[in-house]
């Protein structure tokens, strides 16, 4: 159940460049594919400009935290390697054990509501009364940190912060309008409740935007029907199958 948010007092990610000048960086893919090192000299070369401002950013005591989220290409390296550059120019710590990530979400390509029915999973040794920055390279919807916050927050630590590399959401703030908010309760609150584990006032201001676009529970279900479908179609299309929430990869001759 993600009953709890991201802390009121967070208004919006701190970012630094757009998701085309992080694409376009020369070590991109080998960084998403699993290399460490790539992943490093990547941030390296964004975020040496800026030292500056990140040195004033957090207090000495914070924890950087980032998912280990496995994409279908590989481990992506560039949030780890992320906490660990900030936490260095900061004199702060990292923390790999406090948010790992227990299931594959494939976030990458997908649409809104692909990224609402497929939540993040965390488990690990969160500090109680440790203070948290969440860090990741890419936030949208703000699914995967909305769920890191749950976990972490649910676990006895307060989350202070939130930094990635490039925030692609269209809201100034991720934090959800009261309209909004009142909306998606008043239509969904229980279906979302019961059947999805989330409670409205945990959402983003992407998430909440676009549920109250739904007029009832009925429609929503129907989307997530066609959404399933859709995510199957998507993975497969990548080698992935999933059958009855079982995943396999085409290419070992799984599945087949």
């Amino acid at each position: 159940m993600r009953e709890f948010g991201i802390p009121k007092e967070i208004n919006s990610p701190i970012s630094f460049v757009t998701l085309e000048e992080l694409q376009s960086h020369r070590e991109y893919r080998d960084a998403k594919a699993g290399s460490k090192i790539s992943a490093g000299n990547l941030v390296a070369d964004i975020l040496s400009k800026y030292h500056e401002e990140i040195r004033y950013l957090y207090d000495h005591d914070v924890i950087f935290v980032s998912p280990f989220a496995i994409e279908s290409s590989g481990n992506n390296m560039i949030p780890l390697a992320m906490s660990e550059y900030l936490a260095s120019i900061v004199g702060a710590h990292t923390d790999v054990t406090a948010a790992i990530q227990t299931n594959k979400v494939y976030h990458t390509g997908a649409k809104m509501m692909e990224r609402i029915i497929a939540q993040p999973q965390f488990s690990g040794n969160v500090k109680p009364g440790g203070k948290y920055v969440l860090v990741d390279d890419v936030t949208m919807g703000g699914s995967t940190m909305a769920a890191m916050a749950n976990h972490i927050r649910s676990s006895g630590g307060i989350v202070v912060g939130i930094s990635t590399l490039t925030n692609r959401s269209r809201f100034d703030s991720i934090q959800p309008s009261k309209k909004s908010l009142n909306t998606v309760e008043e239509r969904l609150g229980d279906a979302l409740r019961e059947e999805f584990s989330i409670d409205p006032q945990t959402l983003t201001a992407s998430e909440a935007s676009y549920l109250a676009g739904f007029r009832n529970a009925n429609e929503l279900r129907n989307r997530v029907i066609k959404a399933g479908s859709e995510r199957i179609e998507r993975l497969f299309s990548k080698g992935i199958l999933i059958s009855k929430g079982v995943e396999q990869r085409i290419d070992d001759g799984l599945g087949m």
